[in-house]
């Protein structure tokens, strides 16, 4: 039987502002398998509680975590881009986004 290889994904947090949140992150990535998380701009540390909020199976994610001043940067070696985001915006200029709050 041939088992699929899982292709390279890696999470792109920008400018995530809380550790915790980065830690629930990193948790959630160990549960589908993902091992490659990105910061842009973080403005938070990877410390105690972002380590207490990924419990120890995660931990290896937050080591191996890159940071990146700018998300072109980050995104330069991407075949393909897929973005989220939870921010609201009435701003023309912005692309339409459905609140799923």
């Amino acid at each position: 039987m041939l088992v699929a290889e899982m292709p390279a994904i890696e999470v792109v947090l920008v400018r995530p502002q809380s550790e915790g949140n980065v830690g629930a992150v990193a948790r959630a990535m160990m549960n589908f398998g993902l091992k490659e998380l990105v910061l842009v701009d973080p403005e938070c540390e990877i410390g105690v509680e972002a380590r207490r909020r990924a419990m120890h199976a995660a931990e290896p994610v937050l080591d191996r975590a890159k940071v990146f001043k700018s998300l072109t940067r980050a995104l330069a070696r991407a075949d393909m881009v897929v973005g989220t985001t939870g921010v609201k915006t009435k701003n023309p200029k912005k692309f339409d986004r459905i609140s799923l709050t």
